[in-house]
């Protein structure tokens, strides 16, 4: 059997791909993530595998340099490289303390300080006065609120220590002579003294301290049962602490003695004992430049690359070669007819008219619309309701030149119900010309219904919808009419929903 030949306007093919670009964009992205997904796993493979590669390398160059070292020279170089390892990691921890650290970013002089006091009162022994006040000052700062106050200082300084920056403190001493009878309650006052680096960070872990304290104080009640504590003084001022300066000084000390350690390691080793001591430190080394080169792919350890925008550039293209092909492929391999010429090729009938849009496009995206423009080959879409008018007037004016009263109007159900809409507008108009009109859901040559239609019809017209109505059917229909000798005038064409 052979296939019947079809020509292909290709202007009309980039139409029908060009309004399908939801579906290309989607697939674009859909295979820009699997190619940087690929790139990741690859690079991760790579990664890994040149670490193997580095870890073997290091380890057969230790087991060649120790075979040319004796037992003595090899302890005293896993001698030096112990006291390098541990200066390293004091040297590490304090410098990172000196950095990350916001006590250590605060001017010993100048202090941005929220003092909060609260009096307590109880009417119980002092004793158990005491115990209240110990509970406030062991267990108010829990882990939550720690990592509240923590985050107002932002990542940067995520090493801070809160206990550092606040101090929680009673007037009770061991002697209890602090502790003042009131209204016949003992009673003392807590104070919290809270460190930032400037009065809007001193205000918001003020916030967050104050929330806690009402938290913990009901917390405390179910414990040492009904205790009275009200907020007695709130003020902001800048103070001075000099054991800032000397935390300052010990940190900034230690890493000094830690680094000169460490470049002391290795002092009095051969050279042979020193190839065999910078195979031991190399990790540690790399570990310090790649903590000073965050974010900053180095060559000394390779790196995943999480993003790779030429994996990314090669997914959004295949993605669009892909599903323009798929589109391509639908378009040429589907039976149904593609334009108006191919109606007429088809049924050997001229074209009465063609919608260029039907409704639902009339409202469609702007893009869409804006795609529509390109291929509008300058002319103006006509309405369609004029557009109607004159196809009626026509039509009416053949069927009067060939002597024809009753006309049959074919629309296939499956062109859908605004295809048919548009049918029977046009067949409301022809009534109004005075033409007797019958719409029909297509002509079937087994269908009673519509071989009595044909039976008192003078002449057809047939309603079509690009990409819907099927060639095989619409040859079926005229190849009907001819065998009922009933005179097909021509055909109505409506716009494809796809384009």
């Amino acid at each position: 059997m052979n296939e019947e030949e079809v020509q292909i306007d290709l202007v009309t093919l980039l139409h029908y791909i060009l309004r399908k670009w939801r579906s290309i964009i989607v697939m674009m992205l859909i295979l820009a993530v699997a190619a940087n997904l690929y790139s990741v796993r690859k690079n991760m493979a790579e990664v890994a595998a040149a670490g193997e590669v580095q870890e073997k390398s290091t380890k057969k160059a230790v087991e060649e340099i120790k075979t040319a070292l004796t037992d003595d020279e090899i302890e005293q170089v896993e001698l030096a490289y112990r006291m390098y390892s541990y200066n390293a990691e004091i040297y590490r921890d304090n410098e990172q303390y000196l950095e990350n650290s916001a006590v250590m970013q605060l001017s010993s002089n100048e202090i941005p300080t929220e003092m909060l006091s609260y009096q307590v009162k109880k009417d119980a022994a002092e004793e158990e006065l005491v115990n209240i006040f110990a509970m406030y000052e062991n267990a108010l700062l829990d882990e939550d609120t720690c990592t509240a106050v923590v985050s107002v200082f932002g990542e940067k300084y995520a090493n801070t220590s809160v206990r550092e920056l606040i101090r929680i403190e009673d007037t009770l001493n061991a002697s209890h002579t602090d502790v003042l009878m009131t209204q016949g309650m003992n009673s003392g006052i807590l104070n919290i003294r809270i460190y930032a680096t400037d009065q809007e960070q001193c205000e918001r872990i003020a916030e967050i301290i104050k929330d806690r304290m009402q938290v913990y104080t009901q917390q405390l009640q179910q414990t040492f049962g009904q205790f009275i504590v009200n907020s007695v003084a709130e003020q902001y001022y800048m103070s001075s602490d000099s054991e800032i300066n000397e935390q300052k000084s010990d940190a900034i000390d230690a890493v000094g003695r830690a680094y000169s350690a460490m470049q002391n390691a290795s002092a009095g080793l051969t050279e042979d004992q020193m190839t065999y001591y910078n195979l031991l430190v190399k990790p540690i080394e790399e570990e310090k430049v790649q903590e000073n080169h965050k974010g900053v792919e180095t060559a000394i350890t390779p790196t995943v690359q999480y993003v790779n925008i030429k994996y990314i550039l090669i997914g959004l293209f295949a993605g669009m070669f892909l599903a323009v092909c798929w589109y391509a492929v639908i378009y040429i391999m589907t039976q149904t007819v593609k334009d108006a010429d191919e109606v007429k090729a088809v049924t050997n009938l001229p074209v009465f008219g063609m919608v260029l849009k039907n409704k639902k496009a009339e409202k469609g995206n702007r893009i869409d619309r804006w795609i529509d423009s390109w291929f509008a080959h300058g002319r103006k879409s006509e309405d369609t309701e004029i557009l109607l008018m004159r196809i009626s007037h026509e039509v009416a004016m053949l069927a009067e030149q060939k002597n024809m009263q009753h006309l049959l109007l074919t629309v296939y159900e499956s062109n859908g119900e605004e295809t048919r809409e548009y049918a029977e507008d046009l067949a409301e108009k022809l009534s109004e010309l005075g033409m007797t009109v019958t719409c029909t859901d297509g002509l079937i040559s087994n269908n009673t219904e519509v071989l009595k239609q044909l039976e008192y019809a003078d002449g057809a017209v047939f309603v079509e919808q690009l990409m819907k109505s099927d060639r095989k059917e619409i040859r079926d229909a005229v190849a009907l009419c001819e065998r009922c000798k009933v005179e097909v005038l021509g055909n109505v064409v409506i716009g494809s929903d796809s384009y």
